[in-house]
């Protein structure tokens, strides 16, 4: 049930990244403003809200109608302290008063390439693939990020983690496979990526991505995406198998 959950929501939360770079319009009948995001979600406008549902049967296939797992997905736009409504590159200081940012570059030193909290002087360009791990456990919120055979270690101090990773050198593809081992959200801020593509694995635990580029190319409000998948056949009050959010962009007319 849990591999099969996890499974579903994967493949969605990639659907749905994967379209972010286009342009929606929505569509209004009989009053009620609906959105078409991929081929198979359809969104209902609520407020500044956009809400949807997908059914999928014990396989985890997708199907029309209600079966063993629902998936409900929100779109809710992010917003500053005053209310305002952040699009692409815009951010709020207020909401990050309380977080313990540890920022990391990854750089090429040597031909190789490293993890390290201060940018060295002496840097090149990482022209291969890489694959970056990033670990939270325990009670001190310890966080462990390794890139090849190089570990940084950091003890989190604060009631909301956030990872910055500067990835300006890399010109190559990037994966960053996450697992948090805490019930404390973890924020993962992708910086400078220019070339090559990013790919995010969460693993485990609730992770909320962020996505800024000196590139300027993308555009649109900023979403926190909010996606919970259900047992049906379980009956008690919290049936909920598997849960995760993320940050992304869309442009919608």
């Amino acid at each position: 049930m849990k591999q099969i959950s996890t499974l579903i929501g994967k493949q969605t939360s990639e659907g749905i990244k994967s379209v972010a770079d286009k342009e929606f319009k929505t569509s209004n009948k009989n009053g009620i403003e609906t959105l078409e995001l991929t081929d198979n979600i359809n969104f209902t406008k609520s407020g500044q809200n956009y809400n949807g549902e997908l059914y999928f049967d014990d396989q985890g296939n997708l199907v029309n109608n209600r079966a063993r797992y629902t998936m409900e997905i929100e779109l809710k736009p992010k917003t500053s302290g005053d209310g305002t409504i952040l699009s692409l590159d815009e951010v709020s200081d207020s909401e990050n008063k309380q977080v313990d940012n540890y920022i990391v570059y990854i750089v090429g030193v040597n031909g190789q390439a490293r993890a390290v909290e201060a940018k060295p002087s002496n840097t090149s360009n990482i022209d291969t693939n890489q694959t970056i791990d990033i670990k939270v456990e325990g009670d001190s919120l310890n966080c462990a990020i390794k890139i090849g055979q190089n570990t940084l270690l950091h003890d989190f101090n604060k009631d909301k983690i956030q990872i910055t990773i500067d990835l300006k050198y890399c010109m190559k593809d990037v994966q960053i496979n996450v697992t948090n081992e805490t019930k404390t959200p973890l924020n993962l801020c992708m910086l400078n990526k220019n070339v090559g593509e990013i790919t995010v694995v969460n693993s485990k635990g609730i992770l909320n991505e962020y996505y800024r580029s000196d590139a300027g190319n993308k555009k649109g409000i900023l979403y926190d995406v909010l996606m919970t998948i259900k047992d049906e056949r379980n009956e008690d009050e919290n049936n909920t198998v598997f849960e995760t959010s993320f940050v992304q962009n869309f442009d919608i007319k």
